[in-house]
């Protein structure tokens, strides 16, 4: 038993040795626990704030996204009831008025219309900016729309077409209405060919939840394969309009320099006494020339009009092509494509202006773009415009009255009126040296034609000898 003893009580020091160790470990457990907890419990709340912050904040960009979509549909409902109000006015004043009835008119007529339809999708654009849904038949819609965007463009080449074929055979019947038919259906039918295999079989077009709009995809490999198709269309038929237009313009404006230089080379030389002479006899001009001078205005100031129609178009839709052609990835914000859109899309709000200016310009015989840039730059004299005649000099016979009589035709030009007559000079625009050529010209033509009156006088003195000898 005395041996016993001491172990029993090793194995109590023993056990209690063990259970402090196992207490020192509980406590230190226990401690970290309550660490690993509280850590947790921070960390949670912490999350809910930033959790509630940024429900706070998508709230708030929600409302201001939702805000933004319906301005921007309300503002693309507005330039839609806009166009369309313009381009059917346009095209009612060219069906009524006699006058307009020609053959680029009407094809200017077309294009209004185009632009009308065009002017159209701008309403269920609208509904889709402002409710974030599809439209109704929303590929329908889309392919339906690159088709029209694709004739309107064509339809400038006609325009081209038109003015060179009336630029070469001016004096040929412009108003066959058959030939105005069958080119418009020629336009329709060349277009609905080059979008066969673009925007109506395929028909690939869907609905941009990003952007609103029912047209191809973006961020897609088809979808950009096929927009980089339609886009070469587009710019074959506009880059080839801007380049024969241009061509137009610089043809006609050697043309009027070398009507001018004739006028001046005439004035100075024994041929323009022939002329002078016949003028006073029998109080008439050069109508043919006068004439030929008088279309070239005219087709000058329509092809300007109509260059600033492609440019017009060149203009609004031509970033959002370029934006495409670049972004192949689709990583430009969706923000910057919706406003490139929204331009393009309302590009027919110009016809209506231009097509204003070129009926303008037909009812008042070319004063339009004058009256214009008159207004338009400030402190401009009034003696510089052309259909004001001041500060003139008046020698002989009697060109003053001549004058008066002539300026109140609208057609006639400034540099029609400084070759009237002998001795009438603009100061403005004749230099010094020319007028002193005209002085001796009228000068000569005076001593010629006071030697033909003696050699006409003495004729008859010797026929009325004759007569007395023969009687």
């Amino acid at each position: 038993m005395k041996d016993k003893i001491p172990t029993y009580i090793n194995i109590m020091l023993d056990t209690l040795s063990t259970n402090l160790k196992d207490a020192d470990w509980y406590n230190e457990m226990h401690s970290l626990y309550w660490e690993q907890t509280m850590r947790h419990r921070n960390n949670k709340e912490m999350k809910i704030n930033a959790n509630s912050e940024m429900n706070f904040s998508k709230s708030l960009n929600s409302t201001d996204s939702i805000r933004m979509d319906t301005i921007e549909g309300f503002v693309v409902i507005t330039l839609g009831l806009v166009c369309t109000i313009g381009n059917f006015s346009c095209m009612v004043l060219i069906v009524c008025h006699r006058k307009f009835r020609k053959t680029t008119i009407v094809i200017l007529c077309h294009h209004c219309f185009l632009d009308l339809v065009k002017s159209l999708y701008l309403f269920p654009y609208g509904y889709s900016l402002m409710t974030s849904l599809p439209a109704p038949y929303c590929n329908w819609i889309g392919s339906s729309y690159v088709f029209i965007v694709t004739t309107s463009a064509y339809n400038m080449m006609a325009l081209v077409v038109n003015q060179d074929y009336e630029l070469l055979l001016p004096r040929y019947r412009h108003d066959d209405c058959s030939c105005v038919l069958f080119g418009i259906f020629i336009i329709w039918f060349v277009s609905f060919l080059l979008n066969l295999g673009i925007s109506i079989i395929p028909s690939n077009t869907d609905f941009n939840a990003e952007i609103g709009i029912c047209l191809f995809l973006y961020g897609y490999n088809y979808s950009y394969i096929i927009h980089v198709l339609w886009i070469i269309l587009v710019t074959i038929a506009v880059s080839s309009s801007l380049m024969f237009f241009c061509r137009m313009r610089g043809k006609l404006i050697t043309d009027i320099k070398r009507y001018k230089w004739r006028k001046i080379h005439e004035s100075l030389t024994d041929e323009f006494e022939k002329h002078l002479d016949f003028n006073i006899e029998y109080g008439e001009t050069d109508v043919s020339m006068k004439a030929q001078r008088k279309t070239i205005l005219s087709q000058l100031r329509t092809t300007r009009i109509f260059m600033l129609i492609v440019i017009s178009f060149i203009v609004f839709w031509y970033p959002l092509f370029i934006l495409t052609l670049g972004d192949f990835h689709f990583k430009v914000t969706p923000s910057v494509y919706r406003i490139l859109t929204i331009i393009a899309w309302s590009h027919p709000i110009t016809t209506p202006i231009l097509c204003s200016l070129v009926l303008r310009d037909i009812e008042f015989k070319g004063y339009t773009l004058r009256d214009i840039s008159s207004n338009l730059i400030p402190l401009r004299r009034v003696s510089s415009r052309r259909h004001h005649y001041k500060n003139t000099d008046v020698f002989d016979f009697d060109c003053q009255s001549h004058l008066d009589n002539e300026v109140s035709d609208d057609h006639l030009q400034s540099e029609d009126e400084e070759y009237k007559c002998i001795g009438f000079a603009n100061q403005q625009l004749i230099p010094d040296k020319v007028k002193v050529m005209n002085l001796t010209a009228s000068a000569k033509l005076e001593t010629n034609l006071d030697t033909k009156l003696d050699t006409n006088s003495t004729l008859l003195t010797k026929k009325r000898r004759m007569l007395t000898d023969n009687a």
